[in-house]
């Protein structure tokens, strides 16, 4: 392949201007030619490339902590009110002052309690661009919404502290280097705004309540479900003790066993983005059932299942399975209809997290 159709068409145009430009100007008036046009190349590439990546609100986005119902209903109630941007690419001047600009519009079409500005796929920040950050902290503080900012590269951080960005001089202002632990602040901040809300008003509280009464009984409806079946399962199932720190499957795992917790507690996690590694998306404790992808579906398991504080589990392996599948069909359909609401409910969690 030639030097010509390795570049970029515009790179290769540079490449021409600069050598027209010594030939007839000079070597040194040349290059000057070439860095001018190069930057503003730069500018307006990454003038064209769009800041924001995604945008979404306070629903889609869970931390891993376990939340008691009342405060998961707070969470559902003001999910509207959180805002997390995330942000790409190389960050400059115009283009953080046009953030500034769709911040500015965003609040006051809507006033949220807190947005969160995720820095992860941003590659680069033109010391400019600070300047428009500290405009951004400023309204928002002069607006009462708080801001958090996260997974900021270090150099992000320098230049922030540098630029007077910082959680000193604004006290609305939060960063952290985890998007789970920015999240999980999030939601602190949020239950206790949403405590004070719900206090004192009298028709608020009432309808808080009558949702959490219906949760509960669902839960407990639940609970029942689960507790009779164990009785039912017991001559097919083994009980086993699984110590913290061991496994009951791994991520793809082509798991064909049932699990149902009646003791201790279990981490939940998947691979992140790449595969280098992975996070705790969930813990699941007693009246919690597992497997259900890979026994139901017949799928790789899509998560891996370690032992957080030492379990008592009921197993029905592959065998037992198949035994009840040919001696006891209403108890095989009693099964399946609990494991497709645990599905459901651990899929509607898993959706909810970073």
């Amino acid at each position: 392949m030639s030097t010509r159709h390795s570049i970029q068409k515009t790179e290769y145009l540079i490449v021409v201007l600069i050598v027209i430009s010594v030939e007839f100007f000079g070597f040194l008036s040349g290059i000057s030619i070439g860095l001018v046009a190069s930057i503003v190349l730069f500018v307006i590439r990454y003038g064209k490339s769009e800041v924001i990546k995604k945008q979404v609100d306070g629903v889609y986005y869970r931390s891993t902590k376990s939340r008691s119902i009342p405060d998961q209903r707070l969470l559902d109630y003001l999910a509207l009110d959180i805002n997390y941007i995330q942000l790409q690419g190389y960050i400059f001047f115009g283009s953080a002052n046009t953030l500034y600009g769709k911040i500015k519009t965003l609040i006051e079409e809507k006033k949220y309690l807190q947005l969160v500005l995720s820095f992860k796929l941003v590659s680069g920040i033109d010391s400019s661009a600070i300047i428009s950050f500290a405009k951004i902290s400023t309204y928002l503080k002069e607006k009462g919404v708080g801001l958090i900012i996260v997974s900021p590269k270090q150099e992000f951080l320098k230049a922030f502290e540098k630029g007077g960005v910082s959680e000193k001089k604004y006290s609305n202002l939060k960063i952290f280097d985890n998007f789970d632990t920015a999240v999980e602040f999030v939601e602190n901040t949020t239950i206790e705004y949403g405590r004070k809300l719900i206090h004192g008003n009298s028709r608020g509280e009432k309808v808080f309540i009558d949702i959490i009464y219906n949760d509960m009984m669902s839960a407990l409806d639940l609970q029942e479900e689960f507790e009779n079946l164990i009785k039912d399962i017991q001559t097919y199932d083994k009980v086993e003790l699984k110590e913290s720190g061991s496994y009951l499957f791994r991520y793809n795992d082509h798991n064909r066993k049932l699990y149902f917790i009646t003791k201790g507690s279990l981490n939940i996690h998947r691979l992140v983005e790449g595969g280098e590694g992975s996070v705790r998306i969930d813990t699941l404790g007693r009246w919690s059932s597992l497997g259900n992808v890979g026994v139901f579906f017949g799928l790789p398991e899509p998560y891996s299942a370690q032992v957080e504080q030492q379990v008592t589990v009921h197993v029905l392996d592959e065998i037992a399975i198949e035994k009840i599948k040919n001696e006891d069909i209403d108890l095989w359909e009693r099964i399946k209809n609990l494991g497709m609401k645990m599905v459901g409910l651990q899929f509607v969690k898993v959706i909810h997290r970073v």
